[in-house]
């Protein structure tokens, strides 16, 4: 979708749309971004009716964040409405993928002793340090895919020499 091809009325049905969600999902722009958005700066460009590029990853995650089906902003602009993301859809896929639901590894007894509460502040320090090493790693996965594709060649022949 070239950003020249879309006139004024197409940014502007857009920028409703997208302020309108936002503003229903009671997210702020910095929220958006949170969320595994595109910038701030690219919500507010769009919000503000200006030219930029409706595709690739910036798209898909804004798409994404406002929990859009895909191919929304491409309806958008092309006249027609966003589909949002059914809330049993999402429920559905996060029970399919095991890896999305995060069960804590802990129960408190009824009247827990100060001992309870020490083992249980260690689990949840352990699960917390393992989260946040899970985080980087789907962090550095994202990095990689946003590599051009001669970068990412060089990228993966240093890491199996390194090996």
């Amino acid at each position: 979708m070239d950003e020249r091809s879309r006139t004024p009325e197409d940014r502007a049905r857009l920028a409703r749309e997208v302020k309108q969600r936002r503003l229903q999902l009671e997210m702020a722009q910095t929220q958006v971004e949170a969320a595994g958005g595109p910038s701030v700066s690219f919500v507010s460009k769009v919000e503000s009716r200006k030219p930029v590029p409706y595709d690739g990853i910036s798209v898909v995650r804004l798409e994404r964040a406002l929990q859009w089906e895909p191919g929304s902003v491409a309806a958008i602009l092309d006249g027609g409405h966003p589909t949002p993301i059914n809330a049993s859809t999402i429920a559905s896929e996060a029970v399919a993928d095991k890896s999305v639901i995060y069960q804590p590894a802990i129960t408190l007894p009824e009247s827990p002793n100060e001992a309870a509460l020490r083992d249980a502040i260690l689990v949840m320090a352990r699960q917390q340090a393992e989260l946040v090493e899970e985080i980087k790693r789907l962090k550095q996965r994202i990095d990689d895919l946003h590599q051009p594709h001669d970068q990412r060649d060089l990228h993966d022949r240093d890491k199996r020499a390194s090996a």
